[in-house]
């Protein structure tokens, strides 16, 4: 007769082959479809022409380095918001933090359609931004807004990376602020000792 411990092992081991065959199907499989489309000719035969031709086409080289740019742009605009987030979470305790830590994940739960809806809404050319440059006067009526996500290339540019920026911010918080809280206490008391300041110790 099995165990009770075997009994309760059998179904985490049966619902860990169900994800890994999940996981296979939905992931692994059209990941390798992928690559051997990249490198196999229809016949077969290993090739790195279609690679090439990447490079030797100056449509796929411009839009490479738009990708390229977006993402740095992207990482650089998110440690801009999440570093002092992360050391207030990390290092300091005060009322409702854990209501705060709890509202900056919310990105990771909406679909990135909602995010994109909100900024056009705030900064689109009829949104929230104008009605409140109206208001202040510094446009007149009449007058046609600033259309900030659309007026030419560097519009649309910063458009995408703010947008990005504000759906993938949370990742890189959860990192950040696991990293400071592993940090040994220790060390920093040392630091402060020597007289390390503020910024020496961060």
């Amino acid at each position: 007769m099995l165990t009770l411990a075997r009994k309760q092992t059998i179904p985490r081991y049966l619902l860990f082959f169900c994800i890994l065959a999940v996981l296979s199907v939905f992931l692994l499989w059209p990941i390798y479809l992928t690559v051997q489309g990249g490198f196999l000719t229809p016949e077969g035969e290993f090739t790195t022409k279609y690679l090439q031709s990447v490079f030797e086409d100056p449509l796929w080289m411009a839009g490479l380095g738009n990708s390229l740019m977006i993402a740095a742009a992207t990482t650089v605009l998110c440690l801009i918001l999440t570093m002092p987030m992360a050391v207030l979470a990390a290092k300091y305790d005060f009322r409702g933090k854990a209501a705060m830590t709890s509202l900056l994940l919310i990105p990771l739960i909406l679909p990135p359609f909602v995010g994109a809806i909100g900024l056009r809404a705030l900064l689109g050319r009829f949104g929230a931004v104008n009605a409140l440059l109206l208001e202040l006067g510094i446009l007149e009526h009449g007058q046609p807004g600033i259309d900030f996500l659309g007026g030419g290339e560097g519009g649309r540019f910063w458009g995408v990376v703010v947008m990005e920026a504000l759906h993938l911010y949370p990742i890189i918080y959860l990192n950040i602020t696991a990293a400071l809280a592993n940090l040994d206490p220790a060390l920093d008391e040392a630091a402060l000792g020597l007289g390390a300041g503020k910024i020496r110790r961060f």
